[in-house]
């Protein structure tokens, strides 16, 4: 008679104390790392130890030998995981967009404070000023220093919008790479990301080579992917059993391979973001992604592009006080015509016209006595109506702006039409002033007049009647090439769709109030769906939490139930042990 031998018992009570102590050691594990984000919590799966056959009937083919630990299994979810890995990129998107735009708010204290509003309120204030009474000496320096006030402002805005994008973009020429502000800081952060990446990756196959499972390793490799996925859009696929990965940036159908392989062959990518122009590109191994182009910006994913979409934004603010401020000075100087042979210039340039080079003319400033107030009256009521007050302007051939200098504003309710006449030879044009309406006649088909000529008709229509028009031409092109060729057009000033029509400018506090609530929108806006996506991101993190997050009440109550079996299984040894005594030590022999 054969038996399963006689310290059976022992070798089953051992496996009972070594299984339940590895299972109170792990559940131990998980309470110390209960508040670490990136654990997953851990289990010990236990499974019945290989059994001890026999061919003996009295005790039948096999018998149990009791129980081991198969393996400290990681509870995860992939899908979580990748859910997760989405909500942080779009996150983040906003947050690095609202990060930058705050800082461009924070330009312009409006309405609190002395900001751009009051400066051009106090500008036109003192204009209107100086019309009631145009030889006091004080108002014209008051005059002078307020338009200095205005212009030193519009600089100082133009030049902290320019350290916002310096701030992004570093000290990057274009045509370089950038490797400084937060563009720079944000793809070295990518490069030493993708770096430890990497070697994790290395050392968790070959452990895993070893038939061991590295679950802290592969902890810190998803929470490395997680703040990866906070800077760009990121796909991870897992290629083999042993834990290689490939991982690649995501925008849309456009990626980018950054980690790929397994073992000894990892190959990582580093990353890289060149600029050129109005673009950013980013670069790695060899392949290529716009990150300006507008599906990419619209897709709304990771700090990068983020921040890249700030730092459009800002390039758009730095054009609108471009534009204000060139508006500011070219609606002045078109209504300042001094008697006194003055400059003819109010404001002026110097260099490229633009907000970081406006000034008051240096005759003014250092003789403010000779401002000459005869339009002040005009330049006050700039404020609140078009600085040009009629303009056609055409978006194939350039424009033509007419403009007036006397307080009649002729051309504030004057209709503007267009007409075809086949029997023209030339081009013909009538003011009708009690009609206000100013035509334009001529066979647009075949004998299209150019815009000199038209220059001409124009003035010579409004000559010896009281009225000076300065008729700017900014194209040589035809004339026929307007937008306007072939039709009956009739410009009402009043009416919003002829104004869009035609171009004509906003007041100047209307084209800056524009301005500023177009800032404080972009902002509301970004701040809302950092807080909308947070929100989404929680919500994902509370799912995933749920699956792989450590409950301190359950592994309490699980080491209680360990800790019983560890000391059943105690007891079984202590009981066999006492039997082997008995039946060693105490039987006769």
């Amino acid at each position: 008679m054969s038996g399963p031998g006689t310290f059976l018992g022992l070798e089953i009570a051992r496996r009972g104390i070594t299984a339940n102590r590895k299972s109170m050691d792990t559940a131990g594990h998980n309470i110390a790392n209960a508040n670490n984000s990136d654990y997953s919590r851990q289990e010990a799966v236990h499974s019945v130890s290989t059994p001890l056959s026999t061919t003996s009937l009295q005790i039948g083919s096999s018998l149990g030998t009791g129980v081991e630990v198969q393996e400290i299994r990681r509870i995860r979810n992939e899908y979580l995981d990748s859910q997760v890995r989405d909500s942080t990129s779009s996150m983040k998107f906003w947050e690095g967009r609202q990060t930058v735009l705050e800082q461009v708010e924070s330009i312009f204290p409006e309405p609190e404070g002395r900001g751009l509003q009051k400066v051009m309120v106090n500008f036109f204030s003192d204009w209107h000023d100086l019309n009631n009474s145009p030889q006091d000496a004080g108002i014209k320096s008051a005059v002078v220093e307020s338009g200095k006030e205005l212009s030193r402002l519009l600089r100082d805005s133009n030049q902290q919008l320019v350290n916002v994008e310096e701030s992004i973009t570093g000290s990057t020429k274009d045509g370089e790479k950038i490797k400084s502000g937060k563009i720079g800081d944000i793809v070295s952060r990518v490069n030493e990301l993708t770096g430890q990446i990497k070697d994790v990756t290395e050392n968790i196959t070959s452990v895993r080579r070893q038939g061991q499972e590295p679950n802290d390793m592969l902890d810190k490799r998803d929470g490395m992917l997680n703040e990866l996925a906070g800077y760009i859009p990121v796909r991870v696929q897992e290629i083999n059993e042993d834990g290689g990965i490939k991982v690649t940036m995501s925008y849309g159908d456009s990626q980018v391979k950054l980690i790929s392989g397994a073992g000894k062959q990892v190959v990582r990518n580093t990353a890289s973001v060149e600029l050129s122009g109005s673009d950013m590109t980013l670069k790695s191994g060899g392949e290529n992604i716009t990150l300006t182009g507008e599906d990419i910006i619209n897709n709304g994913s990771g700090s990068l592009v983020g921040t890249i979409s700030a730092w459009q934004s800002n390039n758009n603010y730095i054009d609108d006080i471009d534009k204000l401020a060139v508006s500011a000075a070219n609606a002045v100087n078109a209504l300042y015509s001094p008697d006194n042979g003055g400059a003819s210039n109010f404001l002026e340039f110097k260099g490229d016209e633009g907000a970081a080079n406006i000034y008051v003319n240096n005759e003014y400033i250092n003789s403010p006595a000779g401002l000459d107030g005869t339009q002040a009256l005009n330049i006050a009521r700039l404020q609140n109506r078009e600085e040009v007050p009629g303009i056609i302007r055409s978006t194939a051939s350039g424009e033509i702006n007419i403009t007036q200098a006397n307080e009649s504003n002729i051309f504030k309710d004057v209709n503007f039409e267009f007409k075809q006449d086949g029997g023209s030879t030339d081009a013909e044009a009538s003011y009708d002033k009690n009609a206000k309406t100013m035509t334009v006649t001529t066979d647009w088909d075949n004998n299209t007049p150019s815009i000199s000529s038209l220059e001409n008709i124009i003035n010579e229509e409004f000559a010896g009647k009281g009225i000076e028009t300065r008729v700017a031409v900014k194209s040589s092109d035809s004339f026929s090439t307007i937008d306007l060729k072939g039709k009956d057009f009739s410009y009402d000033p009043e009416n919003e769709d002829d104004r869009d029509v035609l171009g004509l400018s906003n007041t100047l506090g209307g084209e800056y109030q524009g301005f500023i609530s177009k800032i404080g929108s972009e902002v509301k806006s970004a701040g809302s769906m950092v807080e909308n996506q947070d929100a989404i991101l929680q919500q994902s993190k509370g799912l995933q939490e749920s699956v792989s997050g450590v409950s301190l009440d359950e592994e309490l109550s699980q080491i209680i139930q360990f800790q019983y079996g560890y000391q059943a299984s105690a007891r079984v040894m202590t009981t066999v042990d006492n039997l082997l005594d008995t039946l060693i030590n105490r039987m006769a022999v």
